[in-house]
């Protein structure tokens, strides 16, 4: 059966701004192998991170979203992700912008890294 995939909800200062409608979602746990003399032991407990780097981002109307200024501003964003039935919550810093641009086609690309820590999963 299929499942309708929903976008990421991106909110600056507990308003909403932004969806997120294509990306790229991880989340590590930061292990590490722990190894000794007679080889491989276990793995330690590390950090927990997410990732997400939107592909499309739509902005809400009214509002203007500018990579960069995220960037230098140094301010967290919520990214709220619905997925199989929990919203993932997670506080996110952007980390790393790109763009392409190509002037005679009038095509302009790029993207904006996100990270942050643990999420939250509630519902």
């Amino acid at each position: 059966m299929a499942k309708i995939v929903q976008p990421i909800s991106l909110y600056l200062d507990g308003k909403k701004f932004a969806e997120v409608t294509s990306g790229d979602y991880n989340v590590s746990a930061g292990n590490e192998p722990l190894i000794a003399d007679g080889g491989w032991v276990g793995e330690s407990d590390g950090a927990i991170t997410t990732e997400i780097t939107p592909k499309v981002i739509l902005v809400k109307t009214g509002m203007t979203i500018d990579p960069v200024q995220l960037l230098l501003q140094r301010r967290y964003i919520k990214a709220a992700l619905p997925i199989s039935g929990k919203i993932h919550e997670v506080d996110v810093k952007a980390y790393g912008t790109s763009a392409s641009w190509d002037h005679k086609s009038g095509m302009a690309t790029g993207d904006l890294k996100l990270r942050g820590g643990k999420p939250e999963l509630t519902g």
